[in-house]
């Protein structure tokens, strides 16, 4: 090929993708994969774009030395120690020099591996630094989520508008009163009560939440205290007597439970925004692409597609 690997194909701001990147990501292809890629020309474009953000981060470590930080300062080593199944197919077909592939490739692998890594490295750095007062602002903001409303286990006497008991609840209730306690109201609760789960529960229905609660009242039995409430109550032609079994207070919670499930959710998030702000720093380049080379490109590659 008379194509230079140094001519670039595609370009935003400073950052460039030449030849040998493309050629170095067709190499890494599975042979059986490269004829499909080499032929579909939005693909080859798509994974241009990709190969673009990849070196837009690779720029970044490279200005700001993040390659001296551990993180990164191993990847070349490790990369140039590895062994590499040349393809001789591979640089024959496009006349290339193989050590030159060997060296293209290994940078490429390079970038990529860069790439990577740099996810994970934004994320440690923010979990030692600014994550923490971010969390607690979080925590404090957000703390509902993970409040536990206070419960109330009730036990009620319903009494229906057909019931012989209908226009006597307030005797009932004055019976009832008498003896407020569980015991007697379970045993008033299925001699009075119309409930059709009476049998079963005895007038014991367990724990509410508040808003778990599908009646008017539900104010008035949140704010009793515990033991019969001293109120009957009528909705839809059907009276209620309603007994406080228990409280479960509210309980707030600790942020020491919580910090490290917050920060993970919200490293996560910033992490992808960061991540996306270094790719966006050339955001307000144009990409310019080299049609001719591009053109030029697709006919060389047409070498794989050949039986």
């Amino acid at each position: 090929t008379l194509l230079s690997q140094d001519e670039v194909l595609i370009k935003q701001g400073n950052t460039t993708v030449k030849l040998d990147d493309l050629d170095s990501y067709v190499y890494l292809l599975p042979q059986d994969k490269r004829s499909g890629f080499v032929t579909d020309k939005q693909l080859i474009e798509k994974n241009l774009i990709t190969m673009l953000n990849m070196n837009i981060i690779y720029d970044y470590i490279i200005q700001n030395d993040l390659d001296e930080e551990p993180m990164f300062n191993s990847v070349a080593e490790l990369v140039n120690e590895k062994e590499l199944d040349l393809d001789d197919g591979f640089y024959n077909q496009l006349g290339l020099e193989q050590k030159a592939v060997n060296s293209n490739v290994r940078q490429f692998i390079i970038k990529q591996e860069y790439y990577a890594r740099l996810l994970e490295y934004l994320r440690l750095e923010l979990m030692a630094g600014k994550v923490n007062a971010l969390a607690k602002e979080y925590f404090l903001v957000n703390s509902t989520q993970w409040t536990v409303p206070e419960q109330r286990s009730l036990s009620m006497i319903q009494i229906n508008k057909d019931s012989e008991y209908f226009d006597a609840v307030e005797q009932v209730y004055a019976e009832i009163a008498k003896d407020p306690e569980a015991e007697n109201f379970a045993a008033m609760a299925l001699k009075y009560s119309d409930d059709p789960t009476v049998e079963l529960n005895q007038g014991n229905l367990s724990f509410f939440k508040k808003r778990d609660l599908k009646l008017p009242f539900k104010d008035e039995v949140f704010k009793a205290e515990v033991g019969l409430i001293p109120s009957l109550f009528k909705y839809k032609e059907k009276y209620y007597i309603v007994r406080i079994n228990e409280i479960k207070p509210e309980v707030k919670p600790v942020y020491s439970e919580y910090e490290e499930q917050i920060k993970e959710q919200l490293v996560g998030e910033l992490v992808d925004v960061q991540f996306q702000n270094i790719i966006n720093t050339q955001a307000n380049s144009e990409i310019e692409v080299n049609p001719e080379l591009m053109a030029h490109v697709f006919e060389r590659y047409k070498v794989f597609t050949e039986e």
